[in-house]
């Protein structure tokens, strides 16, 4: 989620600012940082799949063991 406003923030900063340069590097960033949160995002939905996947594998054990 900071990723996302820190991406905003400097889009925001590189529209603003008059220097050309300047303006160029913070709107380049501003980009990197979107793509980040977007690879962050997608890694945390990832690392929850994994997770749940395990948790499941442990319940059903759990519930096969109870059974025996």
């Amino acid at each position: 989620m900071s990723t996302a406003t820190f991406a905003k923030s400097a889009a925001m900063l590189g529209a603003a600012e008059e220097h050309t340069a300047l303006s160029r590097a913070l709107s380049q960033l501003a980009e990197t940082e979107e793509k980040m949160e977007a690879l962050h995002k997608e890694q945390s939905d990832q690392d929850f799949y994994v997770m749940a996947e395990l948790l499941k594998d442990y319940i059903n054990l759990i519930g096969a063991v109870k059974v025996n």
